[in-house]
C-alpha cells in the first residue's frame, strides 16, 4: 500500500502553501486518496511528494533545466501538430473532438501530413515480398506486438523512405505504404487500399455504427503532442535515418507498460470487476486494498480526458461505465484516460481481445509519421547530453 501523508506535511515538504499544493495535484503531479473515515479528507502520495520535492530543488540552473524539462513533460521541439490547450487536443489548430464527429481516418492524416501536391493514399498499396509473406505465416502463434513489430521491420525495407528522398508523390505514396504495412500487421492482413475503417470492418466482421465508432477512434487517438513514442522517432529522424527506420524507434515501445502495456493492466482490472455484481463495491474494495487504478489520470487533463468521456458516451454496449466513472472520480478525484475508455469500449463491443492496442497503435502511426515529416522539414538537430553522476574518476596509481 502506497504511503500516504497530510495536506499539512506535503506542504511542509515541499516549502508551499496548500493553496499550491492543491494546484499540483490538479495538475497530475501528485496522487491522493481519500482518508479513512472521513469523506472529505484527502491524504497525499508521499512518493509524488517526494519527487516534486528533489525537482524543486534543483532550481533554475541551465544544467538541470533539461532534465527537469524530460520529467515533467515540458517543451523540448517546437510542433506545429498537435497540442492540448484547455484541456482540449487539436490537430493543426483543429479540435480533434470535432474532427471525430465525421472526418476521415485518410483526411486527418492528409491534414497532419501537409503534401500540397500529392494525395498519398491515391498510390497502390504496397505488393508484399515472399520473405514478408512467410514471416506472417511462420509468426501467426507470437505476442501481437512482436509479430506486428517483426512483419513492419521487413516490410519497410522496400518502401523508398531516405532522408534525400525528396520528391512529393513518391514521398506520399511511402507514407502511406508504410501506414498500410502497420495496419496489415497488426490486423493480420495483407496491405489493402481500402479505407482504414473499411479494413477493420472486414477483419472484425463490424456493423455501420460499429465501424463509425471506430473511425472516430482512430482519428482521436492519430497524434497527441510530443511524447515517448514520438520523441525517439524524431531523435532517430534528426540523425539522417530513413523514414520506415525513424518509425520503427517509436514502434520499439509500444509494449511498454506506459502504452500498448498499460492495455493488459486496465483488461486484468476489468476482469476482476466483472466477477463481481456490483462495480462501485468492486472498485472500493480495490482502493481499500491499496490497488492502484490502471488507466485514470492522465498528466495532460487534470481535470479529466475529453476523448475518455467522448468514447464512453457513445459506446453501444454496456452503459454502467459511465457511472462507474463518475463514482471513482467521486472517491478518488481520478478521471478515466484513454486506455480506459478504449478497454471499456472493446469489451462493450465484443472486439477482439487486443483490439485496443490495435486501435491506438494503428491510428498513431499517422501521428508518428507526421512528426518525423515534421522533423525533416525543419532540419533542426537534436543533440542531447547526460550529466554524469558516477563515481569521481581516479587517478591511475
Amino acid at each position: 500500500m502506497p504511503s500516504l501523508i497530510t495536506a499539512s506535511e506535503a506542504a511542509q515538504q515541499l516549502g508551499v502553501s496548500k493553496q499550491t499544493l492543491y494546484s499540483y495535484v490538479s495538475r497530475g503531479l501528485i496522487r491522493t486518496s481519500q482518508a479513512a473515515g472521513d469523506t472529505r479528507g484527502r491524504l497525499y502520495r508521499a512518493e509524488d511528494v517526494a519527487k516534486l520535492a528533489t525537482r524543486k530543488s534543483r532550481g533554475r540552473k541551465p544544467q538541470n533545466q533539461g532534465l527537469t524539462a524530460l520529467e515533467q513533460g515540458w517543451p523540448l521541439l517546437e510542433t506545429a501538430l498537435s497540442t492540448v490547450l484547455d484541456g482540449e487536443l487539436y490537430y493543426r489548430g483543429r479540435p480533434a473532438l470535432q474532427m471525430a464527429e465525421q472526418a476521415e481516418v485518410e483526411d486527418v492524416a492528409r491534414w497532419l501530413w501537409q503534401f500540397e501536391l500529392a494525395d498519398p493514399f491515391a498510390s497502390s498499396p504496397p505488393a508484399p515480398s515472399a520473405l514478408w509473406l512467410h514471416a506472417r505465416a511462420e509468426l501467426a502463434g507470437r505476442p501481437l506486438a512482436e509479430r506486428a513489430l517483426a512483419l513492419f521491420t521487413l516490410g519497410q525495407q522496400d518502401i523508398p523512405s531516405a532522408a534525400w528522398l525528396q520528391q512529393e508523390t513518391t514521398l506520399a505514396a511511402s507514407c502511406a505504404s508504410l501506414l498500410r504495412y502497420q495496419v496489415a500487421g497488426l490486423l493480420g492482413t495483407l496491405p489493402s487500399a481500402l479505407p482504414l475503417k473499411q479494413q477493420f470492418a472486414q477483419a472484425w466482421g463490424l456493423d455501420e455504427d460499429a465501424t463509425a465508432l471506430l473511425r472516430a477512434i482512430l482519428v482521436l487517438v492519430a497524434d497527441h503532442q510530443l511524447n515517448n513514442l514520438t520523441f525517439p522517432s524524431r531523435c532517430i529522424a534528426a540523425t539522417g535515418a530513413t523514414l520506415g527506420h525513424a518509425m520503427l524507434a517509436a514502434l520499439c515501445g509500444v509494449s511498454g507498460t506506459l502504452h500498448g502495456g498499460a492495455f493488459a493492466q486496465v483488461e486484468a482490472m476489468w476482469e476482476e470487476w466483472a466477477q463481481q455484481p456490483d462495480l462501485a463495491r468492486a472498485v472500493q474494495a480495490r482502493l481499500d486494498r491499496g490497488d492502484p487504478l490502471h488507466g485514470f489520470n492522465h498528466p495532460a487533463y487534470p481535470q479529466g480526458e475529453p476523448r475518455a468521456r467522448w468514447l464512453l458516451t457513445r459506446q453501444l454496449g454496456d452503459n454502467r461505465t459511465m457511472a462507474l466513472a463518475a463514482s471513482i472520480a467521486e472517491l478518488t478525484g481520478q478521471h478515466p484516460s484513454l486506455d480506459f475508455a478504449l478497454v471499456t469500449l472493446r469489451r462493450a463491443m465484443g472486439w477482439p481481445p487486443d483490439a485496443a492496442f490495435i486501435l491506438l497503435h494503428a491510428g498513431r502511426s499517422i501521428g508518428v509519421i507526421a512528426q518525423i515529416l515534421e522533423q525533416r522539414r525543419t532540419r533542426s538537430v537534436i543533440r542531447p547530453s547526460a550529466r554524469y553522476v558516477g563515481p569521481a574518476p581516479q587517478a591511475e596509481d
